[in-house]
């Protein structure tokens, strides 16, 4: 049993690309418990980039303050992936191969009506003209970021939706 633990242990935390001390014990129990709290008390950010530096950046910056990061890199697997979880966040990138971060909104956004939770969704976009805030608002996102990335402002942000 302890084995079986360890082994999830292990796959959960490449899963959330987070690293953990672990000290065997008699009992899975207790195991099972030490990882929920530690994956129950930091906030479950989803990050939506088909950039790859931009993609490390969000997610070394989240990680930093000890909050938990899942990465897909187009609209249609972030569409899948929301399903599967509960979200605090999404950061989504606008302009994506396959499905770009307005057609995802929307289709989270009609998730949404069914299942009755509301995920806060903050775009991510190198357009900064006052008509693509506006569009991005209109798909459905909370909130709006530029990039390049500035720190004070994307954990401003980040604080303000998490918290409240």
């Amino acid at each position: 049993m302890i084995l079986q633990s360890l082994t999830y242990k292990i796959m959960v935390m490449r899963y959330y690309k987070r690293t953990m001390t672990y000290v065997p014990c008699d009992s899975s129990v207790v195991d099972i418990i030490i990882l929920g709290e530690w994956l129950l008390n930091s906030p479950l950010i989803l990050v939506v980039e088909d950039n790859v530096s931009n993609l490390v950046l969000a997610t070394r910056l989240l990680e930093k303050q000890g909050w938990n990061v899942l990465s897909v890199d187009n609209g249609e697997k972030a569409v899948e992936i929301y399903q599967q979880h509960d979200f605090h966040a999404i950061l989504m990138d606008v302009q994506m191969p396959i499905m770009d971060g307005y057609q995802a909104t929307r289709k989270i956004r009609e998730i949404e009506k069914t299942t009755g939770r509301r995920t806060t969704i903050i775009a991510l976009t190198a357009f900064a003209m006052r008509s693509d805030r506006e569009k991005c608002l209109e798909a459905g996102m909370d909130d709006y970021l530029t990039k390049p990335i500035i720190v004070d402002d994307f954990f401003s942000k980040m604080k303000h939706y998490l918290e409240s």
